[in-house]
């Protein structure tokens, strides 16, 4: 009898296959020897797998499916995959799929939503029922997810911004959070900017690294943007330009400053100022809801923004600006207020003649 070889998934644990009476059937232990001993066990018929084709456990398919997509997801994804498979849903992840049926989903989805945000609970769904997809197309879960929840983050208002340009200025976080701010980048791809992706005759910028936390949660830099929409090359204001032109930084433009540092400073910032708490990525909703607000065209800012897709746009980085809505309130009101009838015309009578009705 051939025996198994075991490999180690991302998650650690050691997954192996055994072909019995023509149905493979997919073990997963946390060591090498004991994913060994299972699958001798299964070949010599010591276990009983009679009753279902399918016997792989959840957390068996979950680890094989974030294995497949390991290099072509981004890091930041299968960091997330990883955590929700050992942290979310451990209720169902030592079931076989032979014992899985709706009714049981559900209990482990009220489960969750006791501990964890709509958010996490349907993400760490999607990745459980996209590995059960895969691992078994003929088995259908239907279930009731938490609510979607309303997007995160806003817009800032022109007042806000000012006050805020007005404290950066001349200090070391000027330049990444306008860079931000001018041209919406995500975290990722302003930590990952060179002097060399500007085009100083052009004056524009292009898009086509990004700096990441890997799946070990360890920064790096990687080529390769977020989204094919990501890598792109764009305007870039003047002022900026010498900015960047005046920088000494022979690496990436940033490299002094960590990543999760602008969100710090941007929070005692703000507090200082009285104003409401900022994350660097709401400088990106900013940006997005500008451009809606000027009425630039959709293309152009999905294009400088790097969005793959009008409901991304929309639903999650357009919002109203104060000022805008009062504005444009104020064009309605006068439109309504034009129509109104003026003391001394033919409006006056026709309501005294109303009234003598």
């Amino acid at each position: 009898m051939k025996e198994p070889t075991p490999r180690q998934l991302p998650s650690g644990r050691w997954f192996c296959r055994v072909r019995i009476n023509g149905q493979d059937i997919g073990i997963t232990e946390e060591t090498e020897a004991a994913a060994k001993a299972k699958a001798l066990a299964l070949k010599a018929g010591l276990k009983d797998i009679a009753r279902h084709p399918n016997h792989e456990t959840v957390r068996s398919v979950v680890d094989r499916y974030i294995e497949g997509r390991d290099g072509i997801l981004s890091p930041s994804t299968i960091r997330s995959y990883l955590a929700y498979a050992r942290t979310r849903f451990q209720s169902l992840m030592d079931l076989r799929l032979c014992d899985l049926n709706s009714a049981i989903c559900q209990k482990s989805i009220a489960l969750e939503a006791r501990t964890a945000s709509p958010k996490t609970v349907r993400n760490a769904w999607g990745l459980i029922s996209a590995a059960v997809a895969e691992a078994d197309p003929d088995l259908t879960l239907r279930v009731r997810l938490p609510a979607k929840p309303t997007a995160a983050g806003r817009a800032l208002d022109p007042e806000e911004l000012r006050r805020i340009f007005a404290e950066i200025h001349g200090t070391r976080y000027e330049l990444p959070l306008l860079l931000d701010a001018f041209l919406g980048l995500r975290r990722s791809e302003l930590f990952a900017l060179r002097k060399s992706d500007f085009n100083f005759t052009e004056s524009s910028v292009t898009i086509s690294r990004t700096y990441v936390l890997n799946k070990n949660g360890k920064w790096e830099e990687r080529t390769a943007t977020k989204t094919t929409a990501g890598r792109r090359t764009i305007p870039v204001d003047e002022t900026l330009m010498e900015m960047v032109k005046a920088c000494p930084a022979k690496g990436r433009l940033f490299q002094d400053i960590h990543p999760n540092t602008p969100y710090e400073y941007l929070k005692r910032l703000t507090k200082r100022l009285g104003l409401p708490p900022v994350r660097l990525h709401d400088l990106r909703h900013t940006f997005a809801s500008v451009s809606h607000l000027l009425g630039v065209p959709e293309k152009y800012t999905m294009a400088s923004g790097g969005w793959s897709s009008k409901p991304v746009l929309y639903t999650i980085y357009t919002h109203t600006l104060e000022e805008g809505r009062k504005e444009y309130g104020e064009r309605v009101a006068t439109f309504y207020r034009d129509l109104l009838p003026k003391n001394g015309n033919k409006g006056d009578e026709s309501q005294e003649s109303n009234a003598d009705l």
